[in-house]
């Protein structure tokens, strides 16, 4: 690649480099892919921002829990005169080098109280490198809607109400575990077991359904069933026996078995056949330990294979 067209270049593209200069060129070849584009994109400003700078540079764990507390205060009181909250809020300490550290805090609902939000951000703080000081932080907040406010009843003075108390402690675990680890069980129609269930955030909306009483299921479902050895009469008897984890269990008492097939539609059709049937039982065993077991694909088709697939209580 050149600096220019070449002298005595007649094309057409030397031409409308020569009239209008190489980035006309540089444009149609970064349209058509001949050419590569480095895309940036910036961050939607947002009215929702605070910033607070200092006299002297900052670098004390407690003076960033401080700072954060003012600037949380600072914010909170603007959306508080608006009627509004935010779900997010995101922290930034600058230093003096130019680099930012930058620290976010979710809630499940909408809210403005800074002391809250400064000590759900208190725990992150710990692993900022100062550096050689920081000079301002700024705090953002996002997912800003308006805030209904709510009567407290006479019999919840001086404490807080139940949900919001739940709501404080989800949000706790939630900002320290992350949102992947704190969820609530919302029944899922299906009846293959390992989609019976689908995760929600935990303060969001109440259960779509319920699960079939008549149906039970243990309260330890596997992630993926573990295969067992098991002794049973032919062709539709509960296990007598089973060995699991090097260990044997006698059955004394079995409910079953319930059939439940895999939903087919979800395989090509050539994959769809009697081993992908399975028998469930509700076992226990001479201890007292209840367990839920089933026998993939039918006698006749196959060699049947034994698993377990949870634990009641």
């Amino acid at each position: 690649s050149g600096s220019g067209p070449a002298m005595g270049d007649t094309s057409p593209r030397a031409a409308l480099a020569r009239r209008f200069g190489r980035a006309l060129t540089l444009r149609l070849d970064q349209a058509l892919g001949m050419a590569g584009e480095a895309l940036s994109f910036r961050r939607p400003p947002t009215p929702w921002v605070h910033r607070l700078a200092f006299a002297e540079p900052i670098s004390v764990i407690d003076d960033l829990c401080r700072v954060a507390r003012d600037v949380a205060e600072a914010l909170c009181a603007r959306l508080e005169a608006k009627g509004l909250g935010a779900r997010r809020f995101t922290f930034g300490y600058h230093r003096l080098d130019g680099q930012a550290a930058y620290r976010t805090v979710g809630l499940s609902r909408s809210g403005r109280e800074a002391s809250r939000i400064a000590r759900l951000v208190a725990p992150k703080l710990e692993d900022i490198d100062p550096g050689f000081g920081i000079e301002a932080v700024t705090l953002f907040a996002e997912g800003v809607q308006a805030l209904t406010e709510a009567q407290d009843g006479l019999e919840s003075a001086g404490r807080l109400p139940a949900e919001a108390s739940l709501a404080a402690l989800v949000d706790r675990l939630t900002n320290r575990l992350g949102d992947d680890h704190v969820w609530r069980a919302e029944p899922y129609a299906s009846h293959v077991p390992e989609r019976t269930v689908s995760r929600k955030p935990a303060l969001e909306g109440g259960a779509a359904g319920e699960w079939d009483p008549d149906r039970p299921r243990p309260l330890r479902l596997f992630a993926r069933p573990e295969p067992i050895t098991a002794l049973a009469e032919i062709p539709d008897n509960p296990p007598r026996q089973f060995n699991w984890r090097g260990r044997l269990h006698r059955v004394v008492r079995a409910e079953g078995p319930e059939r439940i097939g895999e939903e087919w539609w979800r395989r090509p059709i050539e994959a769809v056949g009697p081993t992908r049937v399975r028998d469930y039982y509700r076992v226990e065993d001479d201890t007292g330990a209840r367990y839920w077991l089933f026998r993939a694909g039918l006698y006749g088709a196959g060699e049947p294979r034994w698993f377990l697939h949870g634990l009641f209580g």
